[in-house]
């Protein structure tokens, strides 16, 4: 018997843990584990490219009192997450990252934040059962696949799912293999020229599906695209300003363009709260903002979609992942459907996502996982992410870099700008907690090091520590922006706002609104395994270069600030503008 189930293959192995549902069967189970144990020196079961190591656990625990008869749970309540604990965890997790000293904040300060969330999402899910389906209708309805794990088909969970305590180890190989295996890990840069090389060629290209005519209004584009090559040269700008811009006067008469022609349709399809909804509140407040402007804005936005040159995806990625994710399906399986469904919706009803294929179409989504639960349906639309990696998905020239912003309560300018650099003392500062690789290497060169380089783990959770981190960051020369679980971090704008020069330490983060700023004119890239010799090439930045640096970081600052009411050039207006320089050079 322990022959047999050595020589089956994983996906049979799932299948018949999934069917076991009769107490004779799972105690069946329970003794075929239990065997494997005993003879765990003769026993390894292949999963794919990984074999599992002895001990052999498939939440024996949990098969063993079901066996007994004493699991109280049903199975629909083991398949199924409480919109409660989901959303109390990612409000913990919103929270944990809000602020960059570690501090919380607390929920007046922090719009749509707290137990009304718990409640909206109560009320919503028969909505969304009505609108799009159950999660077990959606979960059969589609099949999807997994990562390195296996396939995953109507609703069968993952190997990792089942297999929670069992160790899993690469499978046996030669030298010679164990050397290309090594060779193929290694991790793969993409350097700042590069990500220039890129972004010009996928502007100068068609990222779009050509119609098979074109209409009026992409005619005017078409139009607008000559002008903006062919703008003049705008001689008279302060050299300083000019030097910000990869072409200033392309962007200015880009942006006039804009201003003139830009027409946007809302779908008014979706329900609260993952659309029309906006999250306010933690590191993805870039989201929150921009669709509460849009949706108030009266000079671009239309209520005629055949007046429109885009179309707005109006939803709230951190919504979307608290009311949709299941634990018991990995990655991102309901989240998927949920927008798969939803774009089948507008295009059965409206023609303008099938005569594109949702190319004129865009969505600004700042959570971790935007670009991979859009990387299906959605991977036609202009995609505005914070998490800008192009080693995960991310199309430098048809994606944009949304800046990761924090606005720590009702006014966003509040406590703004810095000191004079001359009294600037400190040469560099970073705080924040130890999420990811870098800052666990960073603080272990340079934690307590020297006297000029303040580098801290979380500088308190109140308001004391906030004050701190703040002062640091106006005291400071560079500000260090060093990646935590994935590419980008707030630090980045913080440190403009605070006017410090930032020092990004992530290799492969596009910047914020790559394609319209000079970012090396005001930021340092550092490579992350230039950490150990960070200091060295702080001091080597000689000190009229850190002058001209901090001047732009404070020209450049007017371009990352919230406005209630946007103001022109602002951060508001410049995502605005990057997603319409996309579709002028896709048509």
């Amino acid at each position: 018997m322990i022959s047999s189930i050595k020589n089956m293959g994983k996906f049979q192995i799932l299948r018949l843990m999934h069917s076991f549902r009769s107490q004779r069967l799972l105690s069946a189970v329970a003794v075929l584990i239990l065997l494997a144990n005993l003879c765990q020196f003769l026993l390894v079961i292949p999963f794919g490219n990984y074999t599992l190591s002895p001990p052999f656990h498939v939440n024996i625990n949990s098969i063993i009192l079901m066996s007994l008869g004493n699991s109280e749970l049903s199975s629909n309540e083991s398949q199924s997450t409480s919109i409660d604990s989901v959303d109390s965890a990612l409000d913990e997790e919103a929270r944990s990252e809000e602020v960059t000293s570690g501090r919380e904040l607390s929920t007046d300060e922090v719009p749509n934040v707290g137990t009304s969330n718990r409640t909206e999402y109560k009320a919503v899910q028969e909505g969304l059962k009505t609108e799009f389906g159950s999660v077990e209708q959606r979960r059969n309805q589609k099949t999807f696949m997994g990562n390195d794990s296996g396939e995953i088909r109507n609703g069968v969970h993952s190997v990792s799912n089942y297999l929670t305590s069992g160790l899993l180890l690469p499978k046996h190989r030669s030298a010679e293999s164990k050397e290309k295996v090594k060779k193929k890990s290694n991790k793969v840069i993409i350097p700042i020229s590069k990500m220039k090389a890129s972004m010009l060629q996928g502007s100068s290209s068609s990222n779009s599906e050509r119609p098979k005519q074109l209409s009026v209004l992409d005619k005017k584009l078409l139009n607008a695209r000559i002008q903006i090559e062919d703008a003049p040269i705008i001689r008279d700008a302060p050299k300083i300003y000019a030097s910000l811009f990869r072409n200033y006067s392309t962007f200015i008469r880009s942006y006039e363009l804009m201003e003139q022609m830009l027409r946007v349709y809302i779908y008014k399809e979706g329900q609260k709260p993952i659309f029309h909804y906006p999250y306010l509140g933690g590191v993805y407040t870039s989201e929150g903002w921009f669709m509460e402007l849009l949706e108030r804005n009266k000079q671009y936005v239309v209520r005629d979609p055949r007046k429109a040159h885009l179309f707005y995806l109006p939803f709230s990625s951190r919504r979307l992942r608290s009311v949709c994710y299941d634990q018991h399906i990995p990655y991102y399986g309901d989240v998927e459907i949920h927008l798969e469904n939803y774009v089948q919706s507008i295009a059965t009803k409206y023609n303008f996502w099938n005569r594109t294929k949702g190319a004129d179409h865009f969505l600004v989504a700042c959570h971790d996982w935007a670009l991979n639960f859009t990387r299906k349906s959605l991977k036609g639309c202009i995609r505005a992410v914070c998490n800008a990696n192009p080693i995960q998905g991310f199309e430098i020239g048809k994606d944009i870099s949304l800046p990761s912003t924090m606005v720590r309560g009702a006014n966003p300018l509040e406590d703004i700008g810095g000191i004079h650099p001359s009294e600037r003392h400190i040469l560099a500062f970073f705080a924040g907690k130890m999420h990811g690789r870098v800052r666990r290497i960073l603080l272990k060169h340079w934690y307590n090091k020297t006297t000029d380089m303040m580098i801290f783990g979380p500088l308190g959770h109140d308001d004391r520590g906030a004050a701190r981190y703040r002062e640091f960051m106006k005291s400071s020369k560079y500000c260090i922006c060093a990646r935590g679980n994935n590419v980008y971090s707030p630090r980045v704008i913080e440190s403009i706002n605070h006017e410090c020069v930032p020092v990004i330490i992530s290799d492969n983060y596009v910047p914020p609104l790559f394609d319209i700023f000079e970012w090396e004119s005001f930021a340092v890239f550092v490579p992350e395994e230039d950490i150990p010799n960070l200091r060295n090439i702080l001091l080597s930045i000689p000190e009229s270069k850190y002058i001209e640096m901090h001047n732009r970081v404070k020209l450049v600052q007017k371009h990352f600030l919230w406005h209630k009411n946007p103001v022109k050039y602002d951060i508001f207006h410049m995502i605005l503008h990057s997603i319409w320089h996309r579709r002028v050079f896709q048509v």
